[in-house]
């Protein structure tokens, strides 16, 4: 699964199954995925921390290790992140949880969600300017 941002910076990325929840609520299948983007700001940064499902506190300045950005000049504010799983995994929802830590006018880009390399996305429109889940809905598919 891909996704691309026109502005990347997160801290906590959920995908779930429908109809999978118990009383924890859905599994979080991005926790058995590997990440990777394509510009990571410093090894204080990178994709796979995005996914370690620890939410840092919103102005807190304490996300350092749990979160994503890129080098933004050097990325022109656009990145793809990219999750892989070792088998394939059926989704239907994305939640977005942007980097609110230091501040909140960072999370609120454009976004396109592209499945298993498909050229034509799921799911593309903007996030809010909100510490938060911002969940992206699609049809359910099957994804590696």
């Amino acid at each position: 699964m891909k996704i691309r941002f026109a502005a990347a910076v997160l801290y906590a990325l959920v995908l779930v199954l429908p109809g999978k929840a118990d009383e924890r609520g859905p599994e979080n299948l991005a926790l058995k995925a590997k990440a990777s983007a394509s510009s990571e700001y410093n090894g204080q940064y990178l994709a796979r921390f995005a996914i370690d499902g620890v939410g840092p506190a919103q102005g807190g300045r304490n996300d350092v290790g749990h979160a994503w950005c890129v080098q933004g000049r050097e990325a022109a504010d656009k990145a793809d992140f990219t999750l892989e799983w070792p088998e394939p995994v059926i989704v239907s929802e994305l939640v977005y949880f942007g980097r609110t830590g230091w501040s909140t006018e960072e999370c609120w880009k454009e976004y396109e969600l592209y499945l298993n390399g498909n050229s034509t996305p799921v799911a593309k429109g903007q996030f809010a300017t909100l510490h938060g889940p911002q969940r992206i809905k699609f049809p359910q598919a099957t994804v590696t």
